[in-house]
């Protein structure tokens, strides 16, 4: 198969079984079917990821450099640029979007304040009513 195909993650996603795994890995599709028995944390450990992008996952292992070159030879294609740029653009606005601050910004945070604003009023009414 050629290195040049063009997959969808749809398409990757139906090969998710040790007799047909395929792995998304930065852009490039992999059949990794072959390496299942060599991979040294086990079968499990790529099974588990099987028929999806698993960019982060191989990068969170910290894996060698020599297996970075292993895979070169397992390459069969490439993800649907369209979908790399959805992809991609997911990333930079999520890297760009701060963290959310407890008790800033929340959509219905206001509507605490009025209340309480609401509430203060009305006991200051009945205060001074009462008080009369």
């Amino acid at each position: 198969m050629s290195a040049d195909k063009v997959f969808t993650s749809a398409e990757v996603a139906k090969h998710n079984t040790d007799s047909d795994c395929y792995y998304i890995l930065h852009g490039k599709v992999y059949d990794v079917t072959s390496f299942l028995n060599e991979h040294p944390g086990g079968e499990e450990v790529m099974l588990d990821h099987a028929g999806t992008d698993c960019t982060e996952a191989f990068e969170d292992v910290g894996h060698s450099e020599d297996a970075r070159q292993d895979l070169k030879a397992l390459q069969i294609g490439v993800l649907d640029p369209k979908e790399l740029a959805e992809q991609e653009s997911k990333e930079v606005i999520e890297q760009n979007t701060p963290p959310a601050i407890p008790g800033r910004g929340g959509s219905n945070e206001w509507l605490t304040y009025v209340g309480i604003g609401v509430a203060i009023a009305i006991g200051a009414l009945a205060y001074t009513y009462f008080n009369k």
